[in-house]
């Protein structure tokens, strides 16, 4: 009997939301971490609250290792955009918040996904949601770039460290292009003061480029699938185009 289980952090809106969906109708056991979600395939957890966050996925993950899975899926998706702008226009806890809810929490996921996860003798697959913003840096965006290109070098670094372990954890990076979000909407709505490329970004919306949700979630999950090689950077336009 096969039995899955995907665990997604932030998957209470956009293409978490989509993943939950689709995940769920083809049968597996999903659960996501967020602060906003709600339903059985939620589980709160706030990634500005450090501790208490990495408390409540700690306990799920161990429940969860003590049975019997066939494949195993954690997507790494939590994120937020802001603050938009150079440091100077915020403050300190602005900078804190958004390293922790896109990069120290997302981390902590993944270690504690290799303690409870890695003996098991399974299909594990850790899959990172990352951005073009992951590639270069972008004005008004720092904090957000540094995060995801965090998050792909720690992939990258994992999949090396994987190759000798008896039962391999593989490591995926994705990059989901321009999604029809909440976060799209926010970006637009920032000020050239904040985000000087913020005009490109109104112009993707008014020409129709972004995608919606529950299509790019469909082409994530068939990149998971496979196949690919553990530490590479996929694209959801590969599958799309």
């Amino acid at each position: 009997m096969t039995k899955k289980l995907c665990l997604i952090t932030g998957g209470s809106r956009g293409l978490g939301a989509e993943l939950v969906t689709q995940y769920l109708a083809d049968g597996w056991t999903v659960r996501e971490f967020s602060r906003s979600g709600s339903g059985e395939t939620h589980i709160a957890a706030d990634f500005s609250r450090r501790e208490n966050a990495i408390d409540t996925i700690d306990a799920q993950f161990r429940a969860f290792a003590a049975q019997d899975w066939t494949e195993i899926v954690l997507i790494i998706n939590a994120a937020q955009i802001g603050p938009i702008g150079p440091l100077s226009a915020s403050v300190p806890r602005d900078w804190w918040q958004s390293l922790d809810v896109n990069l120290t929490l997302n981390i902590s996921a993944i270690g504690l996904f290799q303690q409870h996860f890695q003996t098991m003798a399974a299909r594990k697959v850790v899959a990172v949601i990352s951005s073009g913003a992951a590639q270069a840096g972008m004005g008004g965006w720092g904090l957000y770039c540094l995060a995801k290109s965090g998050l792909e070098r720690l992939a990258e670094a994992m999949a090396e460290e994987q190759q000798n372990q008896p039962q391999p954890i593989q490591t995926l990076n994705i990059s989901p292009g321009l999604i029809d979000t909440d976060m799209q909407a926010q970006i637009r709505a920032a000020d050239t003061d904040q985000f000087a490329d913020v005009e490109q970004f109104r112009s993707y919306k008014d020409s129709g480029q972004l995608v919606a949700p529950a299509r790019v979630a469909g082409a994530v999950r068939q990149l998971i699938a496979g196949p690919f090689r553990s530490g590479e950077l996929k694209t959801v336009r590969e599958v799309l185009s």
